[in-house]
């Protein structure tokens, strides 16, 4: 029997207040261990994790200690996070301006394994 909530999920930034003024879609760098916390206390199992480009370092997901971090909190919460929004890549496209930064994020992102 599935449970409702089962294939029920959350794109980033969305169970706490944004970080960034006017902006729905904005990685919670002070508060993404917070929400994932309150994701297994609503019984939402699923999250799209965000990555924008204005402070893109200091995502976990592109750091090698907190990405464990990140894999340690979801196998502890049993939340799955099968997507990456790659807000960042809309931000700073790489055709318009030859941006070779934002290619060498996205190469780095597709090397990460969280699911």
């Amino acid at each position: 029997m599935v449970k409702i909530f089962d294939n029920i999920g959350i794109t980033q930034g969305r169970m706490v207040p944004s970080e960034k003024k006017n902006r729905i879609q904005y990685f919670p760098i002070k508060n993404w261990k917070k929400e994932m916390r309150l994701m297994k206390k609503n019984k939402i199992q699923i999250l799209e994790w965000t990555i924008n480009f204005e402070k893109i370092n200091q995502n976990p997901l592109l750091d090698k200690n907190k990405l464990e971090e990140i894999i340690t909190l979801k196998e502890k919460l049993k939340i799955k996070i099968p997507s990456v929004t790659c807000d960042f890549f809309m931000e700073q496209p790489f055709f318009k301006k030859k941006n070779t930064l934002t290619l060498k994020y996205l190469k780095k992102i597709i090397k990460k394994k969280l699911v």
